[in-house]
């Protein structure tokens, strides 16, 4: 891997100081974060952080891609079974960690503006990104070992896992975090790893 300049070691260190405050402030001040309280909280100017983001909303892409690094770098078990059970609590642990506020406005965001991780496809994935290529990975293995009855393409079931997360998610938030998602998701997983033995 090609080594960083010092600029873009200043760069990225900025833009993760802006990810830290912003994730902090939403959370504190119920979604209620100006892109100045954000610029005070990372001790950076204005001007510096409108040269890195068009506006608060849009550190949330920046956001998720560094989930997905975060994922894709992990090490998960080699047990297909636990392996699903491990990235998809992972992947909802890691967006619940940032706040109900902050996940509103990221959907909120990600609806209107993103459509990075999805494809439109009939012949491929339609969620693009690590937690689906683990998914995807997880029941390949499983089907190669006999554990897991596939009648379509592993990324099939591995989308709808990711639409069952979403499902999860977006019910916490509108829940305002009172919703055991955590508990569901785990029960849903299992669910859905009995039919898959089927």
């Amino acid at each position: 891997m090609k080594e960083l300049t010092p600029r873009q070691k200043k760069t990225n260190e900025m833009k993760r100081r802006i990810y830290d405050v912003f994730c902090r402030l939403t959370v504190e001040n119920e979604g209620d974060v100006t892109v100045k309280d954000i610029c005070d909280g990372a001790g950076i100017s204005v001007g510096s952080f409108y040269h890195l983001f068009d506006s608060k909303e849009a550190v949330t892409e920046e956001l998720y891609q560094y989930q997905s690094e975060d994922m894709a770098s992990r090490v998960y078990p080699e047990d297909p079974d636990e392996k699903i059970r491990a990235v998809l609590e992972d992947v909802l642990r890691l967006s619940m960690d940032k706040g109900v506020y902050f996940m509103k406005m990221a959907t909120v965001y990600e609806t209107q503006h993103s459509s990075s991780i999805a494809q439109v496809s009939g012949e491929g994935p339609v969620f693009d990104s690590a937690t689906a290529r683990l998914l995807t990975e997880a029941l390949e293995a499983g089907s190669a070992q006999g554990r897991y009855t596939l009648t379509k393409p592993a990324w099939y079931y591995a989308d709808m896992m990711i639409f069952l997360f979403r499902s999860v998610l977006l019910f916490w938030q509108v829940s305002d975090g009172n919703f055991d998602a955590l508990q569901a998701m785990k029960n849903y997983t299992e669910t859905i790893l009995d039919m898959l033995r089927r």
